[in-house]
């Protein structure tokens, strides 16, 4: 069930590197000392329970899944494509998770929030937020969202404790907002109090993360809302308070919290890089309702169903601006983790991230076509299929979706210039030891898919059993709207783009209340993982030339 120890190392060593590096899983401490004593045969029966076990696989699962980063070959993909690194260690564990959430402990909080954000990647929405219920609902029974009196609890633990509770709520939050469903708790039940610096949490091999959860959740707060309060264009003094929300945030920010004041080496330089990624996201949602208003408009004047709109509201126009800035400022720091090696095909946030920002983009395009879209609108599929060779089901999704999507608009631009040739003779286009180990992981792993084609012995403690159904794709075809369908909210619009009939140019804007049957509408790809910042990114992506019209906060 384990890998050997030289493995585990390997593997637990990049979990904590790349995997929490914004948020708190476990106390790393504990976990080594337990993970050391399962090995060396002394552990207790207490201490290595079917709990620590299944929480160990995770911790391997994920670590499989971002090995790839410690390689510093620029392919990165010395494993066959289409293979899952972490699926064996996953299948093991899910085996474990029905007695673990029998009772209600810290570890199976920790289970049931790494099985959600596991599947988040693979498009299983139901499944992902149903274990993230989990370890929500694990939390309050836990006691996790108040203040303890207790004074038997030494420091250490109240404070592993606010941050596994706030590192619940803000994944939560995040992923109900991209899920469209309720979160779990209200804001007047909590009284936890934020992570602080702990010396013997944080002064350990590895930089401390407890900044980037402090911050993370903060704007995770904004976020919160300018979701409550869309659509947003008829409410001037709302949008005046949450863009000065967003610009104290930004300004505020230490400055070991910005990309261009750390290298790229550093374990802090990714999840910096997602702490802005996070940022642009807002930027994106609160002018996307506005974008897609202008799009229907656009289409539909096309389509001579009504007249053109000739005095649009410059509310509407500048929050759609921002929006397509904020595409486009997610583009280019996603390009910078493809530069350094830092791109991850199994990690959400990275394809998410591109995919959402490649939707508006492509959306703009049909508004104003250029050169400079265009450009980035390539490195953006070009990065979201380096991370669908792999076996990221949500990858390879979203890029089907977003490849289809962007034949259709660039059909119906077509159809729109040789429409107006016609009325105007103009048609303006416009380490070493971490080398080694990774080597030795790599062999492994090849050794282990070597015997594949054989039947597993379904008596096996490892065998896949029931993995078919919950990695079935019809699953989520079946089993309500794919993850980034904001199903709830008042700007709860999908893009049926798949009813655009070229002969009669019109596009239905619909909104999606979930009914709508398989196969009828684009599945896998998400609107809420953009976001945006003026940062300067030429010291990190040579190729950058994008301008933003927010200015510096």
């Amino acid at each position: 069930m384990f890998p050997p120890q030289e493995i585990a190392a390997f593997l637990v060593s990049t979990f904590f590197y790349y995997v929490e590096a914004t948020f708190f899983y476990c106390d790393r401490e504990w976990f080594h000392a337990t993970l050391n004593s399962v090995f060396t045969g002394t552990a207790s029966e207490s201490a290595a329970d079917d709990a620590f076990i299944c929480f160990a696989l995770f911790v391997f699962a994920f670590g499989s899944q971002f090995a790839h980063l410690r390689s510093r070959a620029t392919s990165q993909d010395l494993l066959p494509s289409e293979v899952d690194p972490g699926k064996r260690f996953y299948d093991c564990a899910q085996k474990l998770i029905p007695r673990i959430i029998a009772t209600c402990t810290l570890k199976g909080v920790q289970v049931c929030l790494l099985a959600g954000l596991y599947n988040l990647p693979h498009n299983l929405p139901d499944t992902c937020y149903l274990y993230l219920g989990m370890a929500m609902r694990m939390s309050i029974a836990c006691g996790l969202h108040r203040k303890t009196l207790a004074t038997t609890l030494d420091p250490r633990t109240i404070e592993v404790r606010n941050r596994l509770w706030w590192s619940v709520y803000s994944i939560d939050k995040r992923t109900s907002i991209a899920l469209g469903r309720p979160s779990s708790i209200a804001e007047d039940a909590i009284d936890a109090p934020l992570p602080t610096y702990h010396p013997s949490l944080d002064n350990l091999e590895y930089q401390s993360n407890v900044q980037h959860q402090v911050e993370y959740l903060k704007l995770t707060r904004i976020i919160t809302q300018i979701v409550q309060n869309i659509p947003l264009e008829s409410k001037e003094s709302c949008v005046r308070d949450l863009s000065q929300q967003l610009k104290q945030w930004r300004c505020q920010l230490f400055s070991n919290l910005h990309p261009n004041d750390l290298l790229p080496s550093e374990r802090n330089f990714r999840t910096t890089v997602h702490l802005h990624i996070h940022y642009h996201w807002a930027w994106i949602l609160m002018g996307r309702a506005s974008l897609l208003q202008l799009s229907r408009e656009r289409i539909q004047a096309l389509s001579k169903s009504t007249p053109p709109i000739q005095d649009q509201s410059q509310s509407r126009k500048d929050l759609a601006n921002l929006c397509v800035d904020a595409a486009k400022a997610t583009i280019q720091l996603v390009l910078v983790l493809k530069k350094h090696n830092l791109l991850c095909r199994f990690s959400f946030t990275d394809h998410h991230a591109s995919t959402a920002a490649l939707i508006i983009l492509i959306l703009h395009s049909i508004l104003q076509s250029g050169d400079e879209t265009s450009r980035i609108i390539d490195d953006g599929v070009d990065m979201l299929r380096y991370m669908a060779r792999g076996g990221c089901r949500g990858a390879l999704s979203d890029l089907q979706t977003i490849e289809q999507l962007r034949r259709l608009a660039s059909n119906l631009r077509q159809n729109t210039y040789l429409e107006d040739s016609h009325a105007s003779s103009k048609v303006l286009m416009q380490p070493t030891s971490i080398t080694n180990s990774y080597q030795a992981w790599v062999n492994w792993m090849s050794e282990q898919e070597a015997p594949k084609d054989h039947v597993s012995d379904p008596d096996s403690p490892c065998s896949p059993i029931g993995i078919e159904t919950l990695h079935d794709a019809s699953e989520m075809r079946n089993h309500g709207p794919a993850i980034g369908f904001e199903a709830s909210y008042s700007d709860n619009m999908l893009l049926d783009y798949l009813s655009l009939d070229p002969g009669n140019l019109s596009w239905n804007l619909a909104a999606f209340n979930g009914s709508a049957p398989p196969g009828e509408f684009p599945q896998g790809f998400e609107w809420d993982n953009s976001r945006l910042d003026v940062l300067n990114m030429t010291q990190l992506l040579d190729t950058y030339t994008g301008q933003t019209t927010y200015g510096p906060g």
